[in-house]
């Protein structure tokens, strides 16, 4: 009989205690589509705001990159002050924002290498599965295997990248001293709020 009590006992608690998890879970979910929704809408102001790149130069180097990673047509690729690294914003029509300051810190070596990653993500179609994954997150948010699985396929997705850098002719060396001169860039630009970007 005690065995038997003890068990309705547990099963009231539990029942007691899910509209609370219920409403903790829901509160999860809204925060993360909440700020799912904020980075789509700030990746979509900040597209509104940058200036089409016109400079011969980088236009030239614009289309080597694209025929380099086999696109068919390159994105619209543009400068923007509101991203402090370069970034591929939107998912159904991607495109490329490079910050102010790569205007006069890169090099065109550096520029063109920094095109063939950010034009490799849109070959790989990442846009769309980053937008896929952030909406894994905001759904399982509670379970730390899925950042964790998160995290090194965000890692792998820009180590492709790299390697694509790599293997369209660029020396390793001068690629990595060019993700340097892009992170202290980054860091000498004011952080805006991040958008759905990669």
């Amino acid at each position: 009989i005690n065995g038997s009590w003890d068990s309705t006992s547990g099963g009231r608690s539990g029942v007691a205690f899910a509209p609370i998890l219920f409403t903790i879970y829901c509160v999860g979910v809204l925060f993360f589509a909440c700020r799912l929704f904020m980075g789509v809408l700030a990746s979509r102001s900040y597209r509104r705001q940058a200036r089409p790149v016109r400079e011969i130069e980088l236009l030239a180097a614009i289309l080597r990159a694209t025929k380099r990673v086999g696109l068919a047509a390159a994105p619209p690729v543009m400068w923007c002050q509101n991203v402090a690294v370069p970034s591929v914003v939107g998912v159904l029509r991607p495109a490329v924002l490079l910050p102010w300051a790569c205007a006069s810190g890169l090099s065109a070596e550096q520029l063109e290498q920094v095109l063939i990653h950010e034009l490799m993500h849109v070959r790989r179609y990442d846009p769309i599965f980053n937008l896929a994954q952030n909406t894994i997150e905001a759904i399982l948010f509670f379970h730390p295997v899925v950042w964790l699985i998160s995290r090194r396929v965000r890692l792998e997705r820009e180590f492709c990248c790299d390697m694509a850098v790599v293997d369209s002719g660029s020396r390793a060396d001068d690629y990595a001293h060019s993700l340097i001169d892009v992170a202290q860039l980054s860091r000498s630009t004011m952080s805006p709020p991040e958008p759905l970007a990669l």
